[in-house]
């Protein structure tokens, strides 16, 4: 029997010393048997330490529990740590530990930093291929939650793809052993799974976010000492719904806005061209110039171009921004600025007019945007139009006046500063695309549910890091929620803190933007002031 685990017996080879901490060498006598709870009998042995006596149990006709590194005391004892039940803080049943220190400290119990789940050994450990470690398994994702951080990591990677609140939740439910409430019917249960969902995003949207954030101050650093100007591409997609007036009718109308930037940046592999990234994605009540000037500070950066449509709204918020940037340059969308004066061709080469105007080569050098090739070209494309016109005596209520009047000087100081700027974006197909292909979809089906303005823009967030490749892995996630809550002391930030009152749908307030507005106005002073 010594000869099978040799090294664990004294030299006599009668008994095995004790397995207590620090008790190596102490004196140990045999102390009868008892019989476990699984049926085996095992020997009993006392162990005499420093006037002290205890005992403790060998098996030795099984194969010898392997060993594991115990868990060690948050307070820095010496002592035997074993597995003491579980805690029930807030719901959550955490593994909670018992410390019996040697060095004349009481004996306390404890939870680890970033607790984890009840464990208990594997009483068929002989018969797996790998033995699982009992003070070892997945953490919870702070203290008092019941889910663990993988589950959290994976519903996150969900939610940014555009899955609800409520089947996140009904998924995350599957993935533990839920004790249900007696007489609780199931169809009260399933109506509680989308606050599941909005808590995570609630709560760990921010932790994620920030993480980026940092990740992002040596590159914008980088981004405006490089050459290049630093560009933003903007644009914004309109939900439309049924709208309660006062009164309380419904009416259909736009419900909010989904304001996007793209953002033109050095690129890492050569910083003489651009790479792009979705820098924001922001709902707000209405796509005003304040939804536009609030987008800008919230990317927390003064670009040196904005490039979009002629919208009012945007115009507006880049001759507010000049009181910062005074060099601040719009470049209007080829594609906006053809689509614009074709429909001022139409006008006047209708075939209902009595006379209808003959654009001859005009029309082919504005659809191959010919004219927007430099100023020389754009000049010349519209000296034409005004000979063609007076030769065929357009009428004055036909002819684009107003709109040269309003975009033509504005066009030609962008092409003015993109001859010698090539790389500056011309068009805004980039931001476009993404609303096209991943924020139309993120939202489509559920907006009209959406109420709460902080909570659906932290739902927001979660997309933009899909999109930045922040979300691709789940381990990866995981490693920044569980670094971010052992830096708490395994706390994460509290829920439910950005609910509205009731009856209250604060994305859809115009006063809600108005009072942001005045305090990023208030930052923006602060960091860049007035020029």
């Amino acid at each position: 029997m010594g000869e099978r685990v040799g090294g664990r017996f004294t030299s006599d080879g009668d008994v095995p010393p004790c397995p207590f901490d620090g008790h190596r060498g102490s004196r140990v006598q045999s102390y009868g048997s008892r019989k476990r709870k699984d049926g085996k009998w095992v020997n009993r042995y006392a162990c005499f330490h420093n006037g002290t006596r205890h005992t403790f149990s060998e098996c030795f006709d099984a194969d010898p529990l392997p060993v594991f590194a115990p868990v060690k005391c948050p307070q820095g004892h010496r002592g035997k740590v074993t597995r003491w039940s579980s805690n029930n803080a807030g719901g959550a049943r955490h593994q909670r530990y018992k410390c019996a220190p040697t060095d004349g400290n009481a004996t306390h119990t404890f939870t680890l930093t970033l607790p984890r789940q009840r464990v208990e050994a594997d009483p068929n450990w002989t018969d797996t291929d790998a033995v699982k470690n009992p003070h070892r398994g997945p953490v919870a994702s702070g203290r008092g939650h019941e889910f663990t951080m993988r589950v959290v990591a994976e519903g996150l990677q969900q939610l940014s793809q555009g899955a609800s609140y409520a089947s996140v939740g009904k998924w995350a439910a599957g993935q533990k052993a839920q004790r249900q409430r007696e007489n609780e019917p199931e169809k009260r249960r399933s109506q509680h799974y989308w606050q599941t969902g909005a808590t995570w995003t609630e709560v760990y949207s921010p932790v994620l976010w920030d993480a980026w954030q940092e990740t992002l101050v040596p590159l914008d650093a980088a981004a405006t000492a490089s050459p290049l100007p630093r560009v933003l591409v903007v644009d914004d997609v309109p939900l439309f719904g049924d709208v309660e007036d006062e009164e309380g009718d419904a009416s259909a109308g736009m419900l909010f806005s989904v304001l996007v930037a793209i953002e033109y940046f050095p690129s890492q592999r050569d910083p003489s061209v651009y790479d792009h990234r979705v820098r924001l994605v922001r709902a707000f009540p209405k796509h005003t110039a304040d939804a536009y000037e609030l987008l800008v500070y919230e990317c927390g950066f003064l670009p040196d171009v904005i490039v979009s449509d002629s919208a009012h709204g945007i115009l507006s918020m880049v001759k507010r921004l000049r009181v910062y940037s005074p060099d601040l340059v719009w470049v209007p969308s080829a594609f906006h600025v053809i689509q614009q004066l074709r429909r001022a061709m139409r006008k006047m080469t209708s075939p209902r007019l009595r006379t209808p105007f003959v654009p001859g080569d005009l029309l082919a050098r504005m659809e191959s945007m010919a004219l927007l090739a430099d100023e020389t070209a754009w000049t010349q494309w519209w000296t034409d139009l005004d000979r063609r016109m007076d030769a065929q005596r357009v009428p004055a209520n036909l002819r684009p006046t107003k709109w040269r009047k309003d975009y033509g000087d504005q066009v030609l100081a962008a092409l003015r500063y993109l001859a010698t700027h090539p790389q500056v974006p011309r068009g805004n197909g980039a931001v476009e695309a993404q609303m096209r292909t991943e924020v139309g979809p993120f939202f489509a089906g559920r907006y009209n549910s959406f109420g709460n303005i902080e909570r659906v823009n932290r739902a927001a967030d979660l997309l933009t890091l899909r999109l930045n490749g922040r979300l691709g892995r789940v381990a990866d996630v995981e490693k920044v929620l569980t670094d971010a809550a052992l830096r708490g002391d395994g706390w994460m930030p509290p829920a439910r803190q950005v609910n509205d009152p009731e009856g209250y749908r604060s994305l859809h307030q115009a006063e809600v933007l108005a009072a942001t507005l005045t305090q990023a106005r208030k930052d923006a002073r602060k960091r860049w002031g007035k020029r």
